[in-house]
């Protein structure tokens, strides 16, 4: 069994560096790193390796088809991701992993009232959740909802396209001073 070391994938995530796992381990990560490593692109080159993100109490299958679902949308095949993300759904609903990421890849394919559906059927500890809520309710004209997803990832997460989106609105509204003050 082969090693990698963990620090030349993900040394820039503040993550313990130098240590190695083998090959086939499931490295946990935070919600916040993992959307980092998603972010970035990384992912690729964990999976290439090995290393892979595994939610507590996912599937093995689950996990394996989210991942495969999260290549497929970073390649922009959308249609087979969703897929993906619908299959991992489908052999473990309490997957939270693969319940986001179906919603991200709707957001991306513009369907935003489906995006909602599986964004707030479960809660989620992923950083953007509310910033996703946020953009599939200002495009579902639901401007009262956006800002209060919009406020609250500013909050939580300090997103600075929360704190645009959240200005823009709350100017859009008659409420410069919130846009101002936030």
């Amino acid at each position: 069994m082969g090693k990698v070391c963990y620090s030349r994938v993900f040394n820039q995530f503040g993550l313990p560096k130098g240590k190695a796992f083998p090959v086939t381990t499931t490295v946990p990560a935070s919600a916040r790193t993992y959307a980092r490593i998603i972010k970035t692109g990384v992912v690729a080159a964990a999976l290439a390796v090995g290393l892979v993100v595994q939610p507590a109490n996912a599937s093995e299958e689950s996990v394996k088809l989210t991942n495969e679902g999260i290549l497929l949308m970073e390649g922009g095949d959308l249609n087979a991701a969703i897929k993906k993300f619908r299959a991992a759904l489908s052999d473990d609903r309490k997957d939270e992993n693969a319940r986001y990421y179906l919603a991200f890849a709707y957001v991306q394919d513009g369907n935003f009232s489906l995006a909602l559906k599986f964004l707030e059927s479960a809660e989620f500890e992923y950083w953007d959740a509310n910033y996703l809520r946020g953009i599939a309710s200002m495009n579902l004209q639901r401007q009262d909802d956006a800002l209060g997803y919009f406020q609250a990832s500013a909050k939580e997460t300090e997103n600075p396209q929360a704190f645009f989106y959240f200005g823009m609105l709350s100017y859009q509204a008659g409420n410069a001073q919130a846009a101002i003050e936030n």
